[in-house]
């Protein structure tokens, strides 16, 4: 049989840069988001 020809990326391929871009991004997405709802509770 042969393998196949599409390359499969594993989580180390990705550059520790894009990772921590990626975590601060979400970070930034998650403090904002609970900001806006503490706004809105009040």
């Amino acid at each position: 049989m042969s393998q196949p020809t599409s390359k499969t990326h594993s989580p180390n391929d990705v550059p520790p840069s894009v990772l921590r871009r990626a975590i601060g991004a979400s970070a930034i997405g998650n403090a904002v988001e609970w900001f806006d709802y503490g706004v809105y509770a009040y």
